[in-house]
């Protein structure tokens, strides 16, 4: 999705010579993370089948564990690499590219940077860019993990804790999640 979103702003800044050349590689590496997905599954599922085939001692059980963690790793090089040609392409691209229209300004509310505020008329999720100001004068627009919803319920935390959730798969391997028009991915993190 991101590389997507790079290749996308790339092609809309008609003025800028080099957006051809980094939709190109955008294109690239979302092409190099889509395998990756199913990877992750696959690898999963090898490991779930040596664990059930009473492998503890085995070398395969080794094996399966080795194989689905360089496939996280394989991801997290790629999601490097795409948000590295992001930070590229956002000071490269037309301005026309990004959103201007201001919803509400937030005000700082601890000096450790919470910030807090109300948006007028919305009630539920919609998808929302944070411009964030710098100390040294620089702006960046940036997500807001905090607008999407949580990926795991209750239900699922206390599975996980009794180490009886069999989809778990689903909710903390590559998973593509579709959130209030948009798409998002969840990568577990150690």
């Amino acid at each position: 999705m991101a590389g997507s979103l790079v290749a996308m702003a790339a092609r809309l800044s008609p003025a800028w010579e080099d957006g051809a050349g980094v939709a190109a590689q955008a294109q690239a590496l979302r092409a190099r993370v889509t395998p990756l997905a199913l990877a992750d599954s696959e690898a999963y599922a090898e490991v779930l089948a040596a664990l059930a085939s009473g492998a503890e001692q085995r070398p395969d059980l080794a094996a399966a564990l080795r194989r689905a963690s360089e496939v996280p790793l394989a991801i997290t090089e790629a999601a490097a690499d795409t948000a590295t040609l992001a930070a590229y392409t956002v000071s490269r691209c037309g301005a026309s590219v990004r959103g201007e229209a201001l919803v509400a300004e937030l005000d700082q509310t601890h000096p450790a940077g919470f910030f807090e505020g109300a948006i007028p008329r919305r009630r539920e999720r919609f998808p929302y860019r944070l411009r964030v100001a710098w100390p040294d004068g620089i702006e960046r627009e940036v997500d807001d993990p905090y607008r999407f919803p949580p990926v795991l319920g209750e239900l699922d935390v206390h599975l996980m804790g009794e180490g009886t959730h069999l989809r778990l798969y689903e909710k903390l391997g590559f998973t593509v999640i579709r959130t209030d028009r948009s798409f998002r991915t969840t990568v577990p993190a150690p």
